[in-house]
């Protein structure tokens, strides 16, 4: 179970980076967020339920080696990349077999009529991989056919295909065959201008190498950002005591998190039970014992963090909290903060952005030590 709700316990870190990142509206449409919010946020003073520990100066150790970022990195992801871009060299070899790699022309005709989405040039087909990215027939159709050889492949259409006009219909296709190719894929000293330009959008090799190599260390920046505040989150979780719970509280967490749920499922057209179960292999029972879970942790450690924020005087800054929103609502594509607050309560969001400033003061006031392969430590404050 806990490796089929990966996906959803991602989307719960409600008071972490940012607070919609399964909402509804994250697609980008922000009329779904027209609707009024059923969540008001519960107001409680969080020192009431939480005995607070340790929390300044929290130590904490991470691998220097998994941030960093080697020429062996750099390739491996370049090589990765390039799988989705293969090479192909045309061969002398005359018949298409099992493992052939073909260059084909095809037109579809449904009674003798060419349809949309049915003719192409210039097409390359690896018969061994890609059966079942055609309908039945279409690529065991070529097999024994020659170089320069002009068929018809008789096939017929799933009746539960995508397309309404053609499913169940029965369509003809007349192809060419090209030739008969080697597919192949560069490792990162066969890499050329030209192949970088087509497939990569850069002008040149070198360009691209670095644009890369950008990329995995602004990855492994946030990913040590990310880990520095969940051990030291963490640390000050395990150093507090929590009493209990305002009344409400969890009960509205977890009802608003579902009710992202059931508002995608409506969206797919489905119930709720049936998009768990083909998004997740889960049953609406399991999700509401996993979620529980997993919320009554979340809101542990945000009354934790808001007890920090009650005991150093932190409160919500009105300019970086505008900030906030506004980035949520460009993100996210919220028509504007009236449309967030539809869908989440402004109070609500307040909360999660002092959680967040606390978040960010715990961390500055930690102390990182750092060690090495080789076991050699090295510290920063920060």
């Amino acid at each position: 179970m806990k490796k089929k709700i990966t996906a959803i316990a991602l989307c719960m870190t409600l008071m972490g980076t940012v607070l919609v990142g399964c909402s509804s509206s994250s697609s980008g449409d922000s009329s779904s967020s027209t609707q009024s919010s059923s969540y008001e946020e519960v107001e409680y003073t969080a020192q009431d339920y939480v005995t607070l520990g340790e929390y300044k100066g929290i130590e904490i150790t991470l691998n220097k080696a998994d941030y960093e970022v080697t020429d062996a990195d750099v390739e491996e992801e370049i090589e990765s990349q390039v799988q989705s871009y293969p090479q192909y060299t045309k061969t002398d070899k005359k018949t298409v077999k099992k493992k052939s790699v073909v260059n084909i022309d095809y037109v579809g005709k449904i009674d003798g009529e060419a349809f949309d989405g049915g003719t192409a040039s210039d097409t390359y087909i690896d018969i061994a991989e890609d059966e079942s990215s055609y309908i039945d027939g279409f690529v065991s159709g070529i097999i024994g056919h020659n170089v320069g050889e002009t068929f018809d492949v008789n096939v017929t259409f799933p009746e539960d295909y995508s397309s309404e006009d053609l499913a169940g219909k029965d369509a003809v296709f007349t192809m060419t065959i090209n030739a008969i190719v080697k597919k192949s894929y560069p490792t990162m000293d066969e890499l050329t201008d030209d192949y970088v330009s087509e497939n990569f959008s850069y002008d040149t090799v070198d360009e691209y190498v670095e644009s890369v190599e950008s990329s995995l260390k602004e990855t492994a920046s946030t990913n040590k950002t990310n880990d520095i505040s969940s051990k030291v989150v963490e640390t000050i979780v395990s150093n507090a005591e929590v009493s209990g719970m305002p009344a409400g509280l969890l009960e509205s967490r977890v009802a608003q998190y579902k009710e992202q749920y059931e508002d995608m499922a409506e969206q797919y057209g489905y119930t709720l039970e049936e998009y768990l179960q083909n998004s997740y292999g889960m049953t609406e029972e399991e999700f509401d014992s996993e979620i529980e879970t997993s919320m009554k942790e979340n809101v542990e450690e945000e009354m934790i963090l808001k007890a920090i924020a009650e005991e150093e005087k932190i409160e919500v800054d009105e300019d970086g909290f505008n900030s906030y929103v506004e980035n949520i609502v460009s993100s996210y594509g919220y028509e504007d903060a009236d449309a967030l607050y539809a869908e989440f309560s402004e109070d609500y969001i307040k909360s999660v952005y002092l959680v967040n400033e606390v978040r960010e003061f715990v961390v500055d006031n930690a102390v990182v030590n750092y060690t090495t392969e080789d076991a050699e430590d090295e510290s920063s404050a920060q």
